[in-house]
């Protein structure tokens, strides 16, 4: 697997930089992008999708994968909010895609149920920086009376949900909060304690909010105040940014991140990037097969 990503990658790098003309790339419909901040977020879906072709865009690097009459494209954003929000806006303007799927990495709050390995699909994108910053805490766009975003005559301020969508309702059924294994298995709570399956290969899928930040946790006593005052399971740092561009564009969207680190553990040698790639790959699967996309 990881010689055939090796190889796409090299191929790409060969292919300039495309700003114009990426309606030529594509001529089917798009049914799905699936985005993450960096290559190493997407190298495992990479076998999983075969994709025929890839291309440079925005200095990020995407494949291309025909499924019958549609295309799926995978790719990354590059770090933090405004560069998910300018990929998405670009990629939706020349594409027009279903649905996108923000995927990656997490840091989990400790004092919520979330740990290392786990799976967080989101029903909200919380907005942690927007507003006003106080000595103690900031307060949101809603206290200055200016939304973030406008969607059919409603007003968002800091927290734009995702499970009002069909896509979500649709998706969750595939992926109910449980006990999961990284092939894709899950089984009920009560099957998973005392069986014969390796702890080891277990994880917990969640459905709960995500926050959003520009500066990532970088002790447990500011991980444990943003905690306090969001209520959110987890941080990172592309996720809001993603969303108001699939508001603003009308393009369903899901997040999906494993936990690869506790917020505010800066010391990486806690930190478990492969299991949270794994997990959450685990996941992004399930989905591709109930919508015959693997």
């Amino acid at each position: 697997m990881a010689l055939i990503a090796c190889n796409l990658e090299l191929e790409a790098d060969r292919i300039p930089d495309q700003k114009h003309p990426l309606k030529h790339t594509c001529m089917k419909p798009v049914r799905l992008i699936i985005l993450a901040a960096v290559a190493e977020e997407i190298q495992g879906l990479i076998p999983v999708l075969r994709p025929e072709k890839s291309f440079h865009f925005l200095g990020e690097t995407f494949f291309l994968a025909q499924r019958g009459e549609k295309a799926v494209i995978l790719g990354t954003t590059g770090l933090g909010k405004v560069n998910g929000a300018t990929v998405v806006s670009a990629l939706a303007q020349e594409f027009g895609p279903e649905q996108v799927w923000n995927i990656g990495c997490a840091g989990a709050y400790r004092e919520g149920p979330l740990r290392i390995g786990d799976v967080l699909i989101s029903t909200e994108t919380l907005l942690g920086d927007e507003g006003i910053l106080c000595t103690r805490r900031t307060a949101s766009t809603r206290s200055m009376g200016i939304p973030i975003v406008k969607r059919n005559h409603e007003s968002f301020f800091d927290a734009l949900p995702l499970l009002r969508q069909e896509v979500y309702q649709e998706l969750e059924k595939v992926t109910p909060p449980g006990i999961y294994t990284a092939r894709g298995k899950v089984f009920t709570p009560e099957e998973a304690p005392g069986s014969q399956k390796d702890p080891a290969d277990q994880f917990r899928v969640i459905h709960g909010s995500s926050l959003t930040v520009s500066l990532v946790s970088g002790d447990r006593e500011t991980a444990a105040q943003r905690f306090r005052q969001h209520g959110a399971l987890s941080e990172n740092m592309e996720g809001s940014g993603i969303a108001q561009a699939c508001y603003r564009h009308d393009v369903p969207m899901m997040e999906c991140r494993g936990m690869s680190n506790l917020a505010g553990e800066r010391d990486k040698r806690f930190w478990n990037f492969p299991m949270a790639f794994a997990h959450c790959h685990a996941i992004v699967f399930l989905w591709l097969k109930h919508l015959n996309l693997n």
